[in-house]
């Protein structure tokens, strides 16, 4: 077995202000919250991944569609609200919260990803936005990683 060494230049940190939040370029390399957590995103073509989106693990990842766009990352605001992937409506972040029992520190540590548009596609730890789901006629996707240092 032949072993290679690969050297990659790392890419700069990007830290978020988190009481306005910030644009984030999911092409542009990974964000480090104040949390000491970190976002990461890869695109990715569905057909080169066969189905193992549908076993995504939401308290630390989700697939996305329709993406194309920058996306901005905030911590949650009061009335917050979106459709949870099979959701038959939509619901606010602070129920959604409360029923996952998570304290107030908790809650502020989430980091909360929306579209172009203002639109909640993800907050990790709950389903993605049903908007912005992964179907049959999905080409790609855009792969979100959360990761809790």
């Amino acid at each position: 077995k032949k072993s290679r060494l690969v050297l990659q230049e790392k890419a700069p940190a990007t830290r978020v202000e988190w009481t306005t939040g910030m644009h984030w370029c999911p092409d542009s390399g990974p964000v480090y919250l104040p949390t000491g957590a970190v976002l990461r995103a890869k695109r990715m073509k569905l057909a080169e991944t066969g189905e193992s989106y549908k076993v995504a693990n939401p308290d630390r990842e989700a697939w996305v569609t329709g993406v194309e766009r920058a996306l901005h990352v905030r911590q949650w605001q009061p009335g917050d609200r979106y459709r949870p992937l099979g959701a038959p409506g939509r619901r606010k972040l602070q129920d959604l919260f409360t029923d996952a029992k998570l304290n107030s520190e908790q809650k502020a540590a989430l980091p909360v990803l929306l579209d172009g548009h203002g639109n909640i596609i993800w907050v990790p730890g709950f389903p993605p936005s049903d908007e912005a789901k992964v179907c049959q006629k999905s080409i790609s996707a855009l792969t979100l990683t959360y990761e809790q240092q």
